[in-house]
């Protein structure tokens, strides 16, 4: 008798999900292999592996698309990307690239011209007679202001546009060479340094001008192309100068403090795996925090 601890339609449904091989049937088939429930101990267990064998692979795969899916914005098409050039008044023809790197310099000249904001004197009670009020100069800050003044006289703070080499557990430095990345030398030379950038598209509660954990980052090689992820497992990349869900790696560090020279991050990828370094390979294979992916960063 078929066993009542595996019930048809649970089967059935598992069977659906996944090939079972190219000499396998895709479906249990009554005219050719007869009724189930004459089949004997050994094929009825070997129908049931197999069909245990799809349940987990179908789970695997529902997780892994979840997983991919993940929570972050996705970025502007390109018809959407010409659409607020124009309203900025801003040459919209031309690559995506090239409209992006217009954008960016857009947003980084509109800071430029933005005047620091001047703080009202403190208005305190005037001396002997009590009457009437005026303004005292004070050097006095509030603690936000005293924690922006000091992280700008802070040299050791990384910043968008700033030159960084990664350098992996091994002790190797993360480079680029043609449109592969690779972690086989210790010198911190042209094909390891690499240009961290942040997206204009992307809008974050946090200053734009300093990394802070979970902020999306970009990471462009000597070639003028950004490092990648493309796929669970894949090897990392620089094949576009897009900034797009591919290219976008999302910082992570053990404190919230804003990244530093000398920190150790790590850098999840779209597919919520992070990058490691096993070897002089660089690839996003595993969902952890570990020494293979652990990368300190210098400047």
């Amino acid at each position: 008798m078929w066993p009542a601890m595996w019930p048809t339609p649970a089967w059935q449904h598992a069977a659906k999900q996944t090939c079972w091989g190219s000499t396998g049937p895709r479906w249990f088939e009554r005219s050719r292999f007869g009724d189930p429930t004459t089949l004997g101990t050994r094929t009825t267990l070997t129908v049931m592996c197999c069909a245990a064998r799809a349940a987990r692979c179908a789970a695997r795969a529902t997780r892994g698309g979840r997983r991919a899916r993940g929570t972050r914005k996705p970025l502007p098409t390109l018809k959407q990307l010409r659409e607020k050039l124009k309203e900025l008044g801003l040459p919209s023809s031309g690559k995506k690239a090239d409209l992006l790197e217009a954008l960016r310099q857009a947003v980084l000249e509109a800071e430029d011209l933005l005047e620091p904001e001047v703080l009202p004197p403190k208005m305190v009670k005037s001396g002997g007679d009590g009457e009437g009020v005026h303004p005292v100069d004070t050097k006095m800050r509030s603690s936000w202001q005293a924690v922006t003044v000091s992280l700008e006289e802070d040299s050791e703070v990384i910043r968008p546009g700033d030159r960084v080499f990664l350098r992996a557990h091994t002790g190797r430095y993360i480079e680029v060479e043609r449109d592969r990345a690779c972690a086989r030398w210790d010198d911190c030379g042209g094909w390891q340094e690499l240009v961290i950038e942040k997206s204009p598209l992307v809008i974050e509660d946090t200053d734009p001008t300093l990394f802070h954990p979970g902020d999306l980052i970009f990471l462009k090689a000597h070639t003028g192309c950004y490092l990648e992820v493309q796929e669970e497992g894949s090897p990392v990349q620089a094949r576009w100068e897009d900034l797009g869900v591919w290219q976008g790696l999302e910082l992570a560090k053990k404190d919230t403090d804003p990244l530093r020279v000398g920190d150790i991050l790590f850098l999840k990828s779209h597919t919520g795996l992070y990058v490691d370094v096993q070897g002089d390979g660089v690839q996003a294979r595993w969902a952890d925090e570990g020494d293979w992916q652990a990368l300190t960063i210098s400047r």
